[in-house]
């Protein structure tokens, strides 16, 4: 299935594993219900759009002068691995990726995404957070791609991940393949514990010790859940957030 949007208005798309929901600006685009689990998304002279995925597979392209925020949600799934591509087709190109994967018990979670800089002058920015409690598993492998001609690009890819449990694994590769010259590119990759310190430091101030240890997990979630703009839907998934964290 495949959509194309254009336009001016900050316009917000949900996706997930059962159905698309429309939400219709100015007849800007149309999105029709799917049972599909593949999503073809293009975008055009557009730099107001948010799509915010619950874990379906997604393929992006996006041209001249276009742009998307993309928020990528993975939640309660046994065995979920979500795969994401994006052609930057055009110069003047906004890719922004916002993730957050929270993997329970023996989820097993994976996130796979490979960003391809085909054109000149354009800027991809990923963000990925995974949690992992129990004795889950949760997978990040992403790749950024710089073709030969896509000069002046900057691309920037981060992966941070938070481990609840000692029997959690936490898989991480991003890597960059890079074949044009004047591009800046980073990458990287970090993984850890709770910090002791700063649970030391709440608790000295008569904070609860799973109180302090659950603010610290609402920050590491916060930096994702917030910055989508659409307000209802921000409330809802944060809502299904809060929920998981007072379990853990």
């Amino acid at each position: 299935m495949s959509s194309v949007i254009s336009g001016s208005t900050i316009k917000t798309l949900q996706i997930d594993a059962k159905n698309s929901f429309e939400i219709s600006q100015d007849g800007c685009y149309q999105l029709a219900g799917t049972n599909n689990k593949k999503i073809d998304i293009y975008i055009t002279k557009d730099k107001n759009v948010e799509i915010v995925d619950l874990s379906i597979d997604c393929s992006i392209h996006l041209h001249l002068d276009s742009g998307v925020n993309l928020k990528m949600i993975s939640l309660k799934y046994k065995v979920s691995n979500t795969i994401y591509e994006v052609f930057i087709n055009g110069a003047g190109v906004d890719f922004n990726l916002d993730s957050i994967s929270i993997a329970q018990a023996d989820d097993n979670i994976g996130i796979y995404s490979t960003v391809h800089h085909t054109m000149p002058n354009s800027q991809s920015y990923q963000y990925i957070k995974c949690i992992g409690t129990d004795s889950s598993t949760t997978t990040f492998e992403g790749k950024v791609h710089i073709l030969k001609g896509a000069g002046g690009t900057n691309a920037y890819q981060q992966n941070k991940n938070l481990m609840l449990s000692d029997e959690a694994t936490i898989l991480a590769r991003p890597w960059l393949e890079v074949y044009a010259d004047d591009v800046k590119c980073s990458h990287g990759s970090t993984t850890g514990m709770l910090s002791e310190d700063e649970i030391f430091y709440m608790r000295q101030r008569g904070i609860p010790l799973k109180s302090a240890q659950k603010l610290q997990i609402e920050g590491f979630i916060l930096g994702v859940t917030q910055k989508i703009s659409n307000e209802s839907l921000r409330e809802k998934i944060s809502k299904i957030i809060f929920k998981i964290i007072e379990k853990l």
